[in-house]
């Protein structure tokens, strides 16, 4: 396990904008690279953990996106790492980071308050990233499924100054006063019972596109024709809603689904 104590605090990459390179970019040192790196840091005066998954083939000064997997209840990093099968033919910094204890659920889950445990942990691993690996802050997603999704949510709306999309799957909305744009893409299950599209899915795009400024009319988007968008939104922050036929899932097709619109931005 690498220990990180902090004090606060595709073959293509995303198009032909070089991004904002973070202060990784400068650094002389060789940092971890492989597909599973089990690391920790200290935040919020908790040590949490988290599983990295960084190409072997770093390039110096080349800025890659960062992207956070965020497991359901129960779950951790290293099953959503195998879940989302994010990482074939996409050069990118994989965050797959572990929830810990809800005692009021008896498993594991994440923290949706923006004064609990898990906003410091986010902006500690972003921070330590950030410094470590080169990274294009521009291109900082954040993806998750069920409890994953609704904290997906929640970083959009609340640090939606740093990252530029998510992509929550199986989730509901949990709304707040927000700042940033963010793009969003919504995924749900036509057979989801316990996150139905009809209203939780819903409530996520209700949400959005009041954010955004979109058009309550949909139009099919040419991601797939899974999807349907909303016009009008805020430059550069679309909002998509995507219907697959399962369930309370990240469904087969979920990570091209996202890479796509995620480099498309």
């Amino acid at each position: 396990v690498t220990s990180i104590s902090t004090g606060g605090s595709a073959p293509a990459t995303g198009g032909a904008d070089p991004g904002t390179p973070s202060p990784g970019c400068s650094s002389t040192a060789a940092p971890a690279t492989g597909a599973t790196i089990d690391a920790s840091l200290t935040a919020g005066g908790l040590t949490r953990t988290y599983r990295l998954s960084v190409p072997t083939d770093l390039v110096p000064g080349e800025p890659l996106p960062l992207l956070f997997g965020l497991n359901g209840v129960g779950g951790d990093g290293e099953g959503a790492q195998a879940a989302f099968r994010l990482e074939a033919n996409h050069r990118a910094i994989f965050v797959y980071p572990d929830s810990i204890l809800d005692e009021s659920l008896g498993s594991v889950a994440w923290d949706f308050d923006r004064d609990g445990h898990d906003f410091p942990f986010f902006d500690a691993m972003i921070d330590e990233l950030t410094r470590t690996y080169c990274v294009d802050t521009d291109r900082i997603f954040a993806l998750g499924v069920s409890s994953g999704a609704i904290m997906s949510n929640r970083l959009g709306c609340l640090r939606g100054d740093v990252f530029r999309a998510i992509a929550p799957a199986s989730g509901m909305s949990w709304q707040d006063s927000c700042t940033g744009d963010v793009a969003v893409l919504v995924i749900c299950g036509a057979t989801d019972s316990f996150n139905p599209c009809e209203t939780d899915a819903q409530g996520e795009i209700d949400l959005w596109t009041r954010e955004n400024g979109c058009g309550a009319a949909t139009t099919p988007s040419p991601l797939s024709d899974l999807c349907i968008e909303y016009p009008g939104c805020s430059a550069g922050n679309p909002v998509l809603l995507c219907t697959h036929p399962g369930g309370h899932m990240w469904p087969p097709e979920g990570s091209e689904l996202v890479w796509d619109f995620f480099l498309g931005l």
